[in-house]
């Protein structure tokens, strides 16, 4: 992965949607990134969690960032912000090694349907605790439930830690 300079536009151009997801990865690519923000301002504030996550970057002005890479990330306490900033630490908690907390998870539970389902269908698991999660662990029935409004997702205590022992698995908290 490569560094690239990129500036946000509106259509056809590239998406303001997508530049702080972007910034995420862009700590992964080889060399100096530039990200020039052109339609909002303040879109930067994923960055100083980024920063204490292990990234370089520095913000050049009100609209110019840039990202030095590549840089390992390490799990910490973050808190989102906004959704597409929140979208962008979630991002980075699941390329940080160790445990990364995600405070202020609604607004991304909100703009994200099916969220935790979604991503662990790919093999991450996900411990959502804040004010309307309830976890219920049954020890003595071998699985633990995890329960987000309506949904119900069921993992075994044996198969979670056989998959952790293969590093297919990894918890992040939001």
């Amino acid at each position: 992965l490569n560094a690239i300079n990129v500036k946000t536009l509106v259509f056809p151009g590239f998406p303001t949607d997508l530049q702080q997801p972007l910034t995420t990865l862009l700590t992964q690519a080889n060399g100096l990134s530039l990200v020039e923000e052109t339609l909002y301002e303040n879109r930067f504030k994923n960055t100083y969690d980024l920063n204490r996550m292990g990234a370089i970057t520095n913000i050049l002005s009100l609209n110019k960032l840039e990202i030095k890479g590549p840089k390992k990330l390490k799990g910490t306490n973050v808190i989102a912000t906004d959704l597409r900033g929140g979208a962008s630490l979630l991002i980075a908690g699941l390329i940080a090694e160790g445990v990364t907390e995600i405070d202020n998870c609604d607004v991304i539970l909100r703009g994200y349907g099916n969220l935790v389902k979604k991503l662990s269908s790919v093999l991450w698991v996900f411990a959502l605790i804040y004010s309307i999660v309830t976890i219920i662990c049954l020890l003595t029935a071998n699985f633990c439930s995890i329960k987000y409004s309506r949904e119900l997702m069921t993992i075994s205590f044996f198969d979670l830690f056989e998959l952790e022992g293969y590093g297919l698995v990894k918890a992040v908290y939001i």
